[in-house]
């Protein structure tokens, strides 16, 4: 799971980075003071667990789940925080493959806003798959 998560939280931290002004990103289990005013991300990697691709366990498949969400503050429309969400998207292409975890489908969107104390989220959801040898 650390090449996973390294790998992933490189790529969004490089995308955040990146963005003017630069993106907050609140990592799992880690401190985070939320911004009053502007966007952030939040990053979230859910495993679904390793199987074994071959009888003798020497090839195995991880599988998980990368969710980004996009905070903004309400009562300042969705544009800001959609050019945010396809930005995220953009940056987990699922073809060419980067690094050794592959991205399985484009990110999902899904126009799904959810309004949360002051803030709305915008959800950005990834399948990710990962070969390894045990």
């Amino acid at each position: 799971m650390a090449t996973v998560r390294q790998e992933l939280e490189g790529r969004l931290e490089a995308f955040a980075a990146a963005q003017v002004p630069p993106l907050l990103v609140a990592w799992e289990n880690v401190q985070f003071t939320k911004p009053t005013s502007f966007p952030y991300l939040e990053c979230l990697i859910i495993s679904a667990g390793t199987v074994a691709v071959t009888v003798d366990a020497s090839r195995n498949r991880e599988r998980g789940t990368l969710q980004v969400n996009v905070w903004s503050p309400s009562g300042i429309g969705t544009n800001q925080v959609e050019v945010i969400g396809q930005g995220v998207v953009d940056t987990f292409k699922v073809i060419p493959k980067v690094g050794t975890v592959s991205i399985e489908q484009p990110g999902n969107t899904g126009r799904l806003l959810i309004e949360n104390n002051g803030w709305i989220i915008l959800p950005v959801t990834f399948s990710y798959r990962v070969e390894l040898d045990a």
